[in-house]
């Protein structure tokens, strides 16, 4: 199916989730919440996939995979509005990833575009994140942010993606980040495009 037509059969049964709450925005099955309960073992049970973004990025952990019933819950998170979610992302994040997997480092979220987040309403990156590192007791810090508003980039082929990141990071000019280790937190990893410019 089509990118654009996939992502839009997504949205419109996110909305259907809306009008008719006891559908499972996983899987469409019957569920008393947002999420049933199969799929939240599913995904509480999923393993954590490492990989590599040489040379901008040593390590990159994907929590979750990007397709099927984490698909369907991201769309529904980011573009049906439904801003809860983010209390199950973190849960999920909390439950799969230890506290001690990075070594002192700083936590920094990829900027959201001050345009981006006034249409959306929320920052969906920092709203899952907080709260895990709050529980943590470690500071999410901005060291850097967004100084263009760039578009979707999920449908655009690689070179298109990277032409529209061009210099779409700057850094805060009274963060120091010399010889720091840093963890950038992102909602999916496709392909690694938007950490890697933002690493530069």
């Amino acid at each position: 199916m089509n990118p654009t037509l996939h992502k839009l059969k997504i949205l419109l049964e996110s909305t259907l989730d809306i009008l008719l709450p006891h559908t499972c925005i996983g899987c469409r099955s019957w569920s008393d919440g947002l999420v049933c309960q199969s799929c939240n073992t599913a995904l509480t049970q999923a393993n954590i996939q490492t990989r590599q973004f040489l040379p901008e990025i040593t390590s990159a952990l994907s929590i979750l995979d990007y397709q099927g019933i984490t698909e369907s819950l991201i769309h529904a998170y980011k573009f049906a509005m439904l801003q809860n979610l983010s209390h199950f992302f973190t849960q999920i994040i909390l439950t799969l990833l230890p506290q001690n997997t990075y070594q002192n480092p700083i936590w920094t979220p990829v900027p959201f575009h001050t345009g981006r987040r006034k249409l959306r309403g929320y920052d969906h990156v920092r709203l899952i994140f907080e709260p895990v590192l709050k529980h943590w007791k470690t500071p999410l810090i901005d060291i850097a942010y967004r100084a263009k508003n760039t578009p979707h980039l999920y449908d655009l082929p690689p070179a298109q993606r990277q032409q529209a990141l061009a210099n779409a990071f700057q850094l805060h000019q009274n963060i120091d980040i010399t010889n720091a280790s840093i963890v950038i937190v992102d909602d999916i990893l496709p392909t690694g495009s938007t950490t890697r410019e933002l690493a530069k």
